[in-house]
């Protein structure tokens, strides 16, 4: 059985997120670059995403949204 999205660092990288979401890890890059969903890129490292985003957009919410809901708190 897979881990829970609990168990994961507030901050995923591109292969978590595609395990949790049952994608590639490609498609979570092209969807970042696109800015399909919202993520961080420290330096020139792999792309970031939040816990809370991921969350989000399992739970068919509109990620851009629960991120700017995310900064005003």
């Amino acid at each position: 059985m897979g881990q829970s999205l609990d168990d994961y660092p507030d901050l995923l990288t591109t292969n978590q997120v595609a395990g949790v979401l049952q994608v590639s890890a490609d498609q979570v890059r092209k969807n970042l670059r696109a800015g399909v969903w919202p993520g961080v890129r420290p330096g020139q490292r792999d792309w970031r995403m939040r816990r809370s985003t991921v969350r989000a957009i399992i739970d068919g919410r509109d990620p851009w949204e629960h991120e700017q809901q995310e900064q005003t708190e």
